[in-house]
């Protein structure tokens, strides 16, 4: 077998990720690495991370391998959830504050920061368009994170947002409420959704 039908087989296995260990491993040399990339068999995402054409076509995956520390959020969750109509022109993404934000932005993705204990409330497994799993808030942080950011929203997707949770029946009102509080908006999402919910 030679190199090229080993790196077939490799990305194949691996779902189109790989890191230089691996290749070393599966008898693949880190000096055809180059020729790899020129050929367009593989494109570097980050030291010793290398993904194949497919994956880079998923975008919002291939965010993902950057950190386990980015979560898909606010506009991009409200795409996600089935919250809104609009594709994301920019993907949105929160980290702990004191992670590096710098590449993240480089690259044109929007970052917001929150302090480390409050960066875990309400993670779930979502996927993306293509089926790949990501890490995204869940409905409830969503909507809590939406009307924290009201201001900075289009008013239409933020209260045609509101409306579609409202009406959702995967909404739970005890859980959104639970995270207000640990997030330190309780009466900012209780008067946001009274509205809503009447």
């Amino acid at each position: 077998m030679n190199n090229s039908e080993k790196i077939d087989k490799l990305i194949a296995k691996k779902n189109g990720i790989l890191t230089t260990k691996e290749m070393e491993e599966a008898g693949i040399s880190r000096q055809t690495l180059p020729e790899l990339i020129k050929k367009g068999k593989l494109e570097k995402i980050q030291r010793g991370t290398y993904i194949s054409p497919e994956v880079q076509a998923d975008e919002m995956y291939a965010i993902q391998l950057r950190s386990d520390k980015v979560v898909f959020s606010n506009e991009t969750a409200l795409y996600l959830h089935d919250l809104t109509d609009r594709d994301p022109l920019v993907y949105t993404v929160t980290v702990p504050r004191g992670y590096g934000t710098g590449r993240l932005r480089d690259s044109g993705i929007s970052v917001t920061t929150v302090m480390p204990d409050m960066f875990d409330i309400g993670v779930v497994k979502g996927k993306t368009i293509h089926g790949r799993e990501i890490s995204v808030y869940d409905l409830e942080r969503t909507i809590c994170d939406v009307i924290k950011a009201r201001g900075k929203m289009d008013k239409d997707t933020y209260y045609n947002a509101l409306k579609r949770y409202a009406a959702s029946n995967r909404k739970d009102i005890d859980k959104l409420m639970g995270y207000a509080k640990r997030l330190n908006i309780y009466k900012q999402v209780r008067e946001e959704m009274e509205g809503f919910l009447v």
